[in-house]
């Protein structure tokens, strides 16, 4: 018998809501969900009742579970949108609906329509009543009135006079203002909304554009490895789930980018963040010049190596670990070669 976690497919959630358990030893096999914990039951009932009842908004609830020292599955305080996600989640009477995002390889996630998903009611022991989630959702459709366009920017002039900047974290998480999503549309786009209110947001631009550019670069190294890889003979399949590359059946690759940083003194730093991740055999961290765009090498390791690595690399990181720097992914394709025994003589 195996048993863990079953969590919903949501940004935030209480842990272990519903437990799932199972004997999959045959394709045929299933597996059963029934309720979690009691205390993260005791959760969302409350967060329902609180909406319903008590007619509490979103934010008041993040605010009274941040009260009561509780955290989301991720350890991290609740938000008016992680309440949210528990109040429009039909998991919590029964229904179990799936496809509502697909993701193909090395590819965004996109959001599908309602006629894409699919849905299988009743098939779980529901943890409030369809009544109360009935209520809960007319109450949210009630409260989604968006106020003029006057009246949004006013809220977003008022709340940077109050934190000094602004953010799409900052916005979702203040009582005063609807989501940063709602900004967007609204307004076109979330830098069109601080134009109008004379707001300069071009630092946050600035990262967001060398983080996607990093993301296209690590997503374009991933594509040539793996066509490098089956033209050595070798197989290899990336699954963006687990953010793992298996090669050959035989062992799995992390592969990670940090850009080029500075330290106060200048010397250049770059984070190696998620070396500890769980599975991966071989470790890759590509490291990048200071234009965001030249890759200056390849940090390719053994998983245990990358682990004992400090977080913040540096141009010389000592023999042991710079002995594992390379200035191409050559010695993965070399590692995945594959050669017919008849023609090896």
């Amino acid at each position: 018998m195996v048993s863990g976690a079953f969590l919903l497919m949501a940004p935030e959630i209480p842990r272990q809501c519903f437990v799932a358990t199972s004997e999959k030893g045959l394709a045929s096999d299933r597996v059963i969900l029934v309720p979690g914990p009691k205390d993260e039951i005791s959760t969302v009932r409350w967060i329902f009742n609180q909406f319903v009842t008590k007619g509490k908004t979103e934010a008041e609830i993040a605010t009274a579970l941040n009260a009561r020292g509780l955290v989301t599955e991720r350890g991290r305080p609740w938000t008016k949108a992680c309440v949210g996600t528990i109040l429009a989640s039909e998991k919590y009477i029964g229904n179990n609906v799936w496809n509502r995002i697909s993701h193909r390889l090395l590819h965004d996630r996109v959001r599908n329509l309602p006629s894409a998903f699919v849905r299988a009611d009743n098939v779980i022991e529901p943890l409030v009543s369809r009544a109360l989630f009935d209520r809960a959702q007319a109450i949210r459709r009630a409260r989604a009135y968006l106020k003029p366009d006057e009246e949004l920017l006013a809220d977003l002039s008022k709340l940077l006079q109050e934190r000094g900047k602004l953010s799409s974290p900052i916005i979702d998480a203040a009582p005063g203002c609807h989501s940063a999503s709602i900004y967007s549309h609204r307004f076109g786009s979330m830098k069109a909304a601080y134009q109008l209110i004379g707001y300069d947001a071009s630092a946050n631009y600035r990262k967001l554009d060398v983080s996607n550019r990093l993301k296209q670069i690590r997503q374009h190294i991933v594509e040539d490895l793996i066509s490098n890889i089956g033209k050595a003979g070798g197989s290899a399949l990336y699954d963006p789930k687990t953010n793992l590359m298996r090669v050959n059946e035989e062992f799995s690759v992390a592969i990670w980018i940090a850009r080029y940083r500075t330290i106060v003194t200048g010397y250049p730093r770059w984070i190696f963040r998620n070396r500890g991740l769980v599975g991966p055999d071989v470790t890759i961290l590509i490291r990048m010049e200071p234009d965001h765009d030249t890759v200056r090498d390849f940090l390719i390791a053994p998983a245990h190596e990358a682990r004992s690595a400090h977080r913040m690399l540096k141009a010389d990181n000592g023999t042991r670990l710079d002995a594992f720097l390379f200035a191409s992914l050559n010695p993965v394709v070399e590692m995945a070669r594959r050669q017919s025994i008849s023609a090896i003589p």
